[in-house]
């Protein structure tokens, strides 16, 4: 019996770690596989169907224009209800929450109270989320957002400039050590102050730090663990490319030269091999973005007049 045991919890430890192991970029390549099915074949049937494979193996993320798990929900809504319940609900909430004073969930509202969430259900849950968020974290970036801010809008030496990065830098050092990368889920979007952290432009601020390959080496590490987001990793090498060495974009996320100058082949595989998708796949997922956006502007206001 007790080698049965045995047995059982060295099967468990070794799932558990696969688990743990699980490499995100192969989750944004199948995303953006599935995109395509959705966006370009119009194939929504089967694009529920991949999304429901890729959510059994991974925790989603739902990303910045790809969306993809409220897309799977609203799918799901369609094609298959049983998908849909109050947990798989919560998670969209959790997702949607970091940008909850701009709105993020407020479109999703219908189909919360369909399936049994009412608003206020919905703001209680983002206020249960906010209460496990890393307060030591924000308390720290709040602070050194402001420091990094500062030091470039005022009138200060380059040496002081640098000063206030390597704070910033030591920061970051130690929340890696401590408590990984600073993502969305651990900090939110929010300041102490109320002003949102733009942790992008933050980060992109070191393209010219003597520790920039170890915070390039890190941060890529971030991407397959998904903590930290592929557009901004390619944005934070294709500036240093760029701007420092004054070499080609690798990523075609920035770039000096004419975008039509680009090896746009040898960009894509690039793009592919972090999670991103191609330029125009890209550029089609920003134009569909927008135009949402729009349309839904427009009926809110038209809505309001009546």
């Amino acid at each position: 019996m007790n080698k049965f045991y045995f047995i059982l919890i060295f099967l468990f430890a070794i799932l558990s770690c696969k688990k743990h192991e699980l490499n995100y970029i192969i989750y944004y390549q199948k995303v953006n596989e599935i995109d395509s099915i959705q966006r370009y074949a119009k194939n929504e049937k089967l694009a529920l169907e991949e999304y429901k494979k890729l959510f059994k193996e991974y925790e989603p993320k739902n990303g910045e224009k790809t969306e993809e798990y409220s897309r799977y929900l609203t799918l799901s809504d369609h094609y298959d209800k049983k998908n849909i319940n109050k947990e798989s609900l919560k998670k969209l909430i959790y997702l949607l929450a970091p940008g909850a004073k701009h709105g993020w969930h407020k479109r999703y509202y219908p189909l919360f109270t369909k399936y049994g969430i009412d608003s206020l259900q919905v703001k209680q849950e983002i206020i249960d989320w906010e209460k496990k968020l890393n307060h030591t974290l924000i308390d720290s970036f709040s602070i050194a957002i402001d420091r990094d801010q500062g030091s470039r809008r005022g009138n200060y030496s380059n040496n002081f400039v640098k000063s206030m990065d390597k704070k910033n830098i030591e920061l970051f050092k130690w929340t890696f050590e401590n408590y990984g990368f600073p993502s969305l889920q651990k900090i939110g979007l929010t300041r102490k102050n109320g002003r949102d952290i733009h942790m992008r432009t933050f980060f992109i601020h070191y393209i010219d730090s003597k520790d920039y390959e170890f915070l390039k080496k890190k941060s890529f590490e971030y991407v397959k663990s998904g903590d930290f987001d592929p557009y901004t990793y390619a944005a934070f090498v294709d500036r240093h490319e760029g701007v420092i060495k004054g070499k080609p974009s690798i990523y075609g996320v920035y770039t000096l030269v004419e975008e039509n100058s680009l090896d746009t082949v040898q960009v894509n595989k690039n793009r592919k091999s972090i999670g991103l998708a191609s330029i125009k796949h890209r550029n089609k997922m920003v134009s569909d973005f927008h135009k949402s956006n729009y349309k839904r502007r427009n009926k809110n206001v038209n809505n309001n007049d009546k």
